[in-house]
């Protein structure tokens, strides 16, 4: 996670924190609802978040502001905090962090079965980040099929409400391109089977990859735009057919390994 700057003035805005007290204020803003993020902010070339610190006690109180770079803080005594980059603050993209999805339950729209070997969706949150599909511990692998959901998906539940930043899913060794045109929603609401030829639009987006473009075995690092999503379920699913793929009239998801950093 970044600012746009450590401690300094700004005629226009005020004084900018280090990006730990940003940080620090931006979770307490996800659990507040007057808390809005604007996702168009000119200065300093970054997407802000409007947040105030109030001066006359020791806890950060995150107030709604009026929209920067054109509004004015609500105090000039306050601290107005411009985050940007925000999942470098949890080291999602070293994976340095914690590691919300491990270990935690998981369900996929359907399971591939090859040579009596299945391929569950704990697979994903196992910490191998193995790519071989012939080599245990395998991956999640949904239905190989012609005749297999349109969309297929992955979910995992983190068992508590988490402000996710960021996201990485590892790729598989070998027929890579099949994670292509995948949709990241994170919120309040389970995915179901109801949804495996229809796209899921239940929770809030955190990030849509289109087409393909992430080699195979890569790890890709997902950041969730304009600001981190807060809740309990973090799901991934394919929602058009690939139009640069091997099989472009089939959809196969599979997940060597995905990873949830943020803050509780």
């Amino acid at each position: 996670m970044t600012t746009a700057g450590t401690i300094r003035h700004d005629k226009k805005a005020g004084r900018l924190p280090d990006r730990h007290k940003v940080y620090d204020c931006l979770n307490k803003c996800d659990k507040n609802p007057p808390c809005a993020c604007v996702s168009k902010a000119l200065m300093h070339k970054a997407m802000c978040v409007l947040l105030r610190r109030v001066t006359n006690t020791k806890k950060y109180a995150c107030d709604l502001m009026t929209p920067f770079p054109h509004g004015k803080p609500l105090t000039s005594k306050g601290y107005v905090y411009y985050a940007a980059h925000r999942s470098r603050g949890t080291n999602a993209e070293t994976g340095t962090g914690i590691n919300y999805a491990y270990k935690k339950k998981t369900q996929q729209s359907s399971t591939y079965e090859l040579y009596g070997i299945q391929y569950t969706s704990d697979k994903a949150v196992d910490g191998s980040h193995n790519t071989d599909g012939l080599k245990p511990p395998y991956f999640a692998h949904t239905l190989d099929s012609y005749w297999n959901e349109l969309f297929p998906w992955w979910m995992v539940d983190l068992a508590q409400d988490i402000t996710v930043t960021g996201i990485r899913i590892r790729n598989r060794k070998e027929w890579g391109d099949r994670l292509h045109d995948f949709d990241v929603r994170v919120g309040p609401l389970p995915i179901t089977s109801e949804f495996n030829d229809v796209p899921f639009k239940g929770n809030t987006r955190c990030h849509y990859h289109e087409k393909g473009g992430i080699e195979e075995e890569a790890l890709a690092f997902i950041e969730c735009k304009p600001c981190p999503v807060r809740g309990r379920y973090v799901s991934i699913q394919i929602t058009q057919n690939c139009t640069d793929c091997q099989e472009p009239l089939k959809n196969v998801l599979q997940l060597a390994e995905v990873e949830v950093f943020g803050l509780p």
